[in-house]
Formats: structure tokens, sequence, C-alpha cells
């Protein structure tokens, strides 16, 4: 995957919420954005603005939203490995933070969270579900024009050896029953 660059923007508005309708008024409403890493300094009138703050709102919200889903979906994830309705729970949470993700278009996000799913699947003993994702998103990793993330390959060897010791347990199980 290309490397995101981190760029830290500095935003002021100043909105001057007296007579907006005053042409020399509008011209002060703005909103003023300094890029450090370019040097690049942008003044956007109010309408741009009201559009950018939304921009900005939807994407804190995302955000957020996404940090909970990690927070629950982890915490329910492990203790689904004694608990299966923890394991479910943590499967619905994958796929909504999945949703997320794809809304966002984040596409790393998108891989951890099928992941996240394959996890839950395994702790249900959903082998054959688990399995798929498993080796849909390895292939998808390694099928890319860019470097694979090191971390979602890792993700992606975890995730099929956890298949691999289920599997030769159930089989264990299995053959003494």
């Amino acid at each position: 995957m290309a490397s995101q660059s981190n760029i830290s923007l500095n935003i002021s508005l100043n909105i001057d919420s007296s007579e907006p309708e005053n042409e020399s008024n509008l011209e002060e409403q703005s909103l003023k954005i300094h890029d450090e890493s370019l040097g690049v300094r942008w003044k956007a009138d109010r309408p741009w603005c009201m559009r950018l703050m939304v921009l900005i709102y939807n994407e804190v919200k995302i955000q957020t939203l996404l940090a909970w889903c990690n927070t629950l979906g982890g915490a329910h994830s492990s203790l689904g490995e004694t608990t299966l309705r923890h394991a479910a729970e943590a499967g619905l949470i994958s796929r909504r933070q999945y949703e997320l993700s794809h809304e966002k278009g984040d596409h790393v996000m998108m891989c951890r969270c099928r992941l996240y799913l394959a996890f839950s699947h395994l702790q249900l003993k959903n082998l054959k579900e688990a399995k798929t994702i498993i080796k849909e998103e390895y292939h998808n990793l390694n099928t890319q024009t860019s470097e694979p993330d090191r971390k979602l390959l890792n993700m992606c060897l975890s995730a099929w050896n956890k298949y691999k010791q289920i599997k030769k347990g159930s089989k264990k199980l299995t053959v003494s029953s």
C-alpha cells in the first residue's frame, strides 16, 4: 500500500455573525488554511468554508466511530475466545467498521475489518467463511501494484495459523468422539 503523508494544517475560521449580507463583511468571513509542509496558504469564502466544515465534521465523525468500533470490537473479540456471544458481537462490529471504512474509502482499514471478521468466524468455528476471507485478503494484498502492507500480511498469516490450529484441533476432537 502506498504510504500516506501526514500533512499538518493550520485552520482558522473567521466568521462575524453581524450583518452577513453586507458585501464587505462577507470578504472577512473566510476560512484561512496554511499548510506547513508545502508552505501554501488558501483562503476560502463563506460558502466554501461551510462545505469544508461539513467535510471536516464528517471525517471527525467517521474517525471517532472507527475508534469506538476498534475498542469495542477488540474487547468483544478478546471475550469471544471463551464466549460465543461475544465472538458474534465482534463480528457484527467488524461489519459495521467495514461499512464505515468503505464509506471513507480506506482500503487498508477495509482489509483489517475483513480480517477481524475472519477472526470472529474462527472463534465461532465457521471455518469455511474464515478461510475464504483470509485467502481473499491475502490474494488481494499480494496482487496489488504497490508494496503490500507488512502489518496486513502478518494479520493474514496470523489468521491462517489460527485457522490451521483450529482445524487441526477439531480433527482431533472428531476422531476421539
